[in-house]
């Protein structure tokens, strides 16, 4: 009995995943840009692609065989916003400039059974005559959500009006896209709203969190706080704003979590300024009388900064705080607990002489994707524990997804971890080094571990950035121009 339970034990936190391949296939349309990705209940796998003047559509079978390929022609002034998914369909959005003041909103559906595509008119609009397309917008918002069961849909845009920075809410039935309702929020503002996350209930009331900005669009020097954040509830008829109070925090961004009777309000929080962390911080919100109910906040653990920074020094680094985490995913199990990952960017400057004498040299932008932070909070709110893993590159390369109660990280780095001297495994990549691929496991009660799942041949590697989890599977793309092919991890 004691083998069986301990066999069970090691069986329930195993980071390991097998992996299989689909048979390589040749591109008609050679690009990597991938905008969605999306395998329905029977295995069937759907890809959207984008391309200069196309929209390229491909199907695989459950074996990743691929059966299909369509190339959807776009009109010039066409920009994809945003993209769903929705049972056997992947609905991509698409803003067209028809006119000058002119805007339309279509949805491409693409179905992946019977492999059809259809185009409808969503909404159509009009605009100031000097105001900009939305791609072409810097500080326009427009955000997409679904219901969690699937029925609703919401669009939220703001009024592309440099003196008025009200929101417009658009509810539809997602099968039909039949409008339910239209609503607005933060009527009248002269503030600027920096709007951070979208969600909608199976009810079809509507939650957007942002910063509503005291003075400007920015934070002050030092990165003091200037800003204020804000929980809007929209339905039919109804529009509520309750503000979260952060005291002394400093929080640069938040997330909604949307539970049954509760809303989880979770984000990143600093006591110098804005680009730091130092702990975890959590807003339990009560639907029925929309009111915060509780307000939690907790240091990150040591062991944080003893797996990014070693022990000697941990403790200094504490003191410090991290700096420059961005928020990438946030995962709730059934139990409702939340998982917050996030990764470390920041830009560097690099300057090259001219290689011949009297050629002028150049500089250029090098980005940083860094280290990562896991964090797991409990249903209650209270922040459960923290790992760190110590990680440089220069692309943002991890997925991230929770299969049998436990977070997998699944990212590219060099064939072989270095480990340090003071205990710390570094993930990254030599020069001359090759690629391997890895999966990086979290459990439910914070342990760690990891596995190479393969080294890359040569002339290849796989992309699981772009990847997609569902029934049980993570199933991503390999990189090429030429012939490409699909990996399935389970």
């Amino acid at each position: 009995m004691l083998i069986f339970m301990f066999n069970e034990l090691i069986a329930q936190f195993s980071s390991k995943l097998n992996i299989s391949k689909s048979l390589d296939y040749v591109d008609q349309v050679k690009t990597d840009s991938i905008i969605s990705f999306y395998t329905n209940q029977n295995g069937q796998t759907g890809v959207i692609r984008d391309s200069k003047k196309n929209i390229v559509f491909d199907v695989f079978d459950k074996d990743l065989k691929k059966n299909h390929t369509q190339i959807i022609e776009r009109h010039k002034k066409e920009t994809i916003v945003g993209d769903l998914f929705f049972g056997n369909e992947i609905r991509v959005f698409t803003e067209y400039a028809i006119r000058k003041n002119e805007r339309i909103l279509y949805c491409h559906i693409f179905n992946i059974e019977d492999y059809k595509h259809s185009q409808v008119i969503v909404y159509e609009t009009v605009i100031g005559g000097r105001q900009a397309l939305y791609s072409e917008m810097k500080d326009h918002q427009i955000a997409f959500t679904l219901s969690n069961d699937g029925q609703y849909l919401a669009i939220a845009s703001d009024n592309l009006d440099k003196n008025d920075d009200s929101f417009l809410v658009r509810v539809f039935h997602s099968n039909t896209l039949e409008e339910v309702y239209t609503n607005t929020f933060l009527d009248n503002s002269v503030n600027y709203f920096e709007l951070q996350d979208l969600a909608i209930s199976n009810s079809g009331v509507v939650y957007s969190l942002g910063k509503l900005y005291l003075n400007g669009r920015s934070e002050k020097k030092g990165g003091e706080a200037n800003y204020t954040y804000i929980l809007n509830k929209v339905d039919k008829g109804v529009n509520k704003a309750l503000s979260v109070e952060m005291d002394d925090l400093h929080v640069e961004t938040m997330a909604i979590s949307l539970m049954e009777n509760q809303i989880h309000l979770l984000g990143l929080f600093s006591e110098k300024n804005v680009s730091k962390v130092k702990g975890g911080c959590s807003f339990l919100v009560n639907l029925e009388t929309f009111s915060i109910t509780s307000n939690l906040r907790a240091d990150l653990p040591i062991e944080v900064f003893e797996e990014i920074y070693g022990t000697e020094r941990a403790h200094r680094k504490q003191k410090k705080e991290l700096s420059n985490f961005n928020i990438d995913y946030l995962l709730t199990d059934n139990s409702g607990n939340t998982y917050i990952l996030a990764e470390e960017f920041y830009m560097t400057g690099s300057y090259s002489s001219g290689a011949l004498m009297g050629a002028v040299g150049g500089g250029s932008s090098v980005p940083h994707y860094d280290d990562i932070l896991v964090l797991k909070f409990k249903s209650s709110g209270d922040l459960e524990w923290g790992r760190g893993l110590f990680k440089r590159s220069n692309e943002h390369s991890y997925n991230a997804f929770l299969k049998n109660g436990s977070v997998h990280i699944i990212l590219n780095s060099g064939k072989d971890l270095l480990e340090k001297e003071d205990g710390r495994t570094k993930i990254s990549k030599g020069w001359l080094e090759s690629s391997a691929l890895y999966n990086f496991t979290f459990s439910k009660e914070g342990l760690e571990s990891n596995h190479k799942i393969l080294d890359y041949e040569e002339g290849y590697r796989y992309l699981p950035q772009l990847g997609t989890y569902h029934n049980n599977k993570f199933i991503m793309m390999s990189s090429g121009k030429k012939r490409k092919h699909f990996a399935i991890l389970d």
